[in-house]
């Protein structure tokens, strides 16, 4: 292991524990800080919490179309959405570009988490105003369950992420699934034509 990793994720070098000062979120030290604290008292207390991993759908073509400032201003939106869209007792991180963390704490149940993950993906899909630019994007979101789906943090993490990606996976799927129904819609009308 190199000097300058962290030695709970020896993959994650130090310079990408940097403090998300712009979005107002956890570094990556810090949220995984906070998640451990969070595990210790949840499992004294015997209590469910929610780990979120949340990829925003769409931001490479908005960087691509619009450039780095408007991509930047329209993170800083959605950041501020996250932080109005969950709880003061909620920890909020940003891993990477286009990718979020999340915990949802003080939950009573399942069935109350999914209502605030409903409620966290209305915040980010609502359309926002960047500048001159009206912009909307999607996301896909991971969800792990504690004690069910892990007691670790790197089993949350992963099994949270498999998740997220599974949900990729099935948007691609269905887009291919449409992309591909407008093409035989499209055979059909030249055939009438």
């Amino acid at each position: 292991m190199c000097a300058h990793q962290n030695p709970l994720y020896p993959n994650m070098h130090d310079a990408s524990f940097t403090v998300n000062s712009n979005f107002g979120l956890h570094s990556r030290l810090a949220f995984v800080q906070q998640h451990g604290r969070t595990l210790q008292q949840h499992a004294k207390d015997a209590q469910i919490f929610c780990l979120l991993c949340i990829d925003l759908d769409g931001l490479q073509n908005i960087r691509d179309e619009r450039g780095p400032a408007v991509t930047d201003a329209l993170l800083q939106v959605v950041s501020q959405r996250l932080a109005h869209a969950t709880r003061s007792d909620d920890v909020l991180g940003r891993l990477d570009d286009e990718e979020f963390v999340c915990l949802l704490t003080d939950l009573r149940g399942t069935a109350q988490a999914r209502l605030r993950v409903e409620g966290i993906i209305g915040a980010i899909t609502m359309p926002l105003r960047v500048g001159q630019h009206t912009l909307q994007i999607g996301t896909s979101i991971g969800t792990a369950i504690y004690p069910r789906d892990g007691h670790t943090m790197p089993a949350l993490l992963a099994h949270a992420d498999k998740a997220m990606r599974g949900a990729q996976g099935q948007k691609l799927l269905l887009r291919r699934r449409a992309a591909s129904a407008e093409r035989v819609m499209e055979s059909a009308m030249t055939r009438l034509a």
